[in-house]
């Protein structure tokens, strides 16, 4: 009954791609990955086919006597082998831990888009954020309306050079409010007060701050002394007075009050005020790994990177490995001018090296991954195409082999039942070490400009761009993405290396 579900599970994705396909195909859509969604369609449905069957099989050794004996005969011997494998991979400890890596690997693809703390987007204000670090912003802006007060000019107390807002008494004070601030993060770090003032005998502006309306203050801090039209205002710091948030800098909320000071026993004069000027220091949320030139988070780019990779390697991977068996086996069981042509052509394809053929086909499709993915699976065929010819030459002339053929099986049936269950051995163990090969040849094509584009989530693009400031100090924006794929592609070698041993006769002894 599982095996039913599990291929049934497998039909949703091919339905979908069907149940799509108009719109997929239709003018609404100008960037659609199409062969993708074919691609992931026709592998449900091979694995669906597989799976019912089977699954069809077990419903009837349920009820049935006879069928349940003929299925424990084959699956008996099944299960010990099985069972002694995995007991090898068990104690292989560099195939553990290319496991290990491996299984992280897909719980971060499977579960890291769901709990990602920031959108794979462009975040101008967070260049260069270091790993663990946080960006940070300033705000700067002035007062543009003011309650009544007896100083004079009190317009002129905005960012106005030349022109002055002018108290004539000590004790007079001027609320200051409608500051238009543009808040770039949601946490506030420090909120600074510059003031430019010049008096006479020496008069000082005290200033202090109102998150409420006016209804709460802070404590008075006074300017020093400064000479007017400098340019360069006395900033007094309130980041300590209070717990500041973005709504206490709303325009409703914000207030500043300048009132005019004397120091005790000295003479009457004025103060002059040049201009009063609110500068906020906001602060952005932590970056675990960083984030790149764009302002995308690294981490977030990891995840959705290691996604896209990892799908391309399956795809390529499997069917390069259907094309590679199809051919392979008629070529090496049917011989003759089947053999011929299919080696010739092979020939053709390994006569080239596979990265710099597959660079000419991407760059000549167009820059996308999706080009990438067909360059790779046309340079990736030849190679199991060679492979299963070998297995299935030496396993043609086997006894069993024989025998079946002498007894009227037709060729189909000797194929799927006598050559390929044995000639599947060193093709997964060359499929479990191509994956990784996949991954990487992926990432090149994409440092190389042929691949994904510039803002896309791809390791290879990322270490591309991160390659620029290598001089920089930006280390993070290409070791990140350097370590990914190097753990990446560790961990398939390791564990296609422990595969080998388990799997091959030879080494199993």
């Amino acid at each position: 009954m599982l095996l039913l579900v599990c291929g049934l599970l497998f039909v949703v994705p091919a339905w979908d791609f069907v149940a799509g396909l108009h719109r997929r195909v239709g003018g609404a859509a100008t960037q659609v990955n199409l062969l993708s969604a074919f691609l992931v369609a026709a592998l449900s449905i091979a694995f669906a086919a597989y799976l019912l069957p089977r699954g069809l099989k077990f419903l009837k050794a349920s009820w049935d006597p006879v069928a349940r004996e003929e299925l424990l005969g084959e699956i008996i011997p099944r299960s010990r082998e099985l069972g002694y494998s995995l007991h090898l991979l068990r104690r292989s400890l560099l195939a553990m831990v290319g496991l290990g890596i491996i299984v992280v690997y897909v719980l971060m693809i499977l579960i890291g888009p769901f709990v990602l703390t920031f959108p794979y987007e462009f975040s101008p204000a967070e260049k260069h954020v270091p790993p663990g670090g946080v960006a940070t912003a300033t705000g700067v802006a002035s007062a543009s309306e003011w309650d009544p007060s007896p100083w004079i000019n009190a317009s002129f107390a905005k960012a106005s050079d030349d022109q002055y807002a002018v108290s004539n008494a000590v004790g007079d004070a001027i609320s200051l409010r409608n500051f238009s601030l543009q808040t770039s993060f949601p946490q506030v770090r420090n909120v600074e007060v510059g003031v430019e003032a010049y008096s006479p005998e020496a008069h000082a502006a005290s200033v202090a701050l109102s998150w409420d309306g006016g209804a709460s203050w802070t404590r008075e801090q006074t300017v020093p002394f400064k000479t007017s039209d400098t340019n360069d205002p006395w900033f007094l710091s309130f980041g300590a007075e209070w717990l500041w948030s973005a709504r206490d800098l709303d325009i409703n909320n914000l207030r500043v009050r300048v009132t005019h000071v004397q120091d005790q026993g000295g003479p009457v004069g004025s103060l002059l005020v040049d201009f009063v000027q609110l500068r906020v220091t906001f602060v952005g949320p932590p970056h675990t790994w960083g984030t790149n030139e764009l302002g995308q988070d690294m981490l977030t780019g990891i995840i959705l990177g290691g996604a896209v990779d990892f799908r391309i390697g399956l795809i390529v991977v499997s069917l390069s490995v259907a094309f590679g068996v199809v051919l392979g086996v008629f070529a090496g069981y049917l011989g003759r001018a089947v053999d011929e042509v299919v080696m010739r052509l092979t020939d053709m394809f390994l006569a080239i090296p596979g990265l710099i053929l597959a660079l000419a086909i991407a760059a000549m499709l167009g820059r996308s991954l999706e080009n990438v993915l067909i360059a790779l699976i046309l340079v990736s065929w030849p190679s199991y195409t060679r492979l299963v010819r070998g297995q299935t030459l030496s396993v043609r002339e086997a006894s069993y082999v024989e025998a079946a053929r002498a007894v009227g099986a037709p060729t189909r049936r000797v194929v799927l039942r006598h050559i390929l269950p044995n000639v599947m051995s060193p093709i997964i163990i060359a499929a479990t070490l191509d994956l990784g090969t996949i991954v990487l040849a992926t990432a090149g094509l994409s440092f190389l400009g042929v691949g994904a584009q510039p803002w896309e989530p791809e390791w290879g693009i990322m270490i591309s761009r991160g390659y620029q400031y290598i001089t920089s100090g930006y280390w993070w924006e290409y070791v990140v993405p350097g370590l990914a794929i190097f753990l990446f592609v560790l961990s398939f070698n390791l564990f296609g290396d422990g595969l080998r041993d388990i799997l091959d006769p030879r080494l199993r002894r």
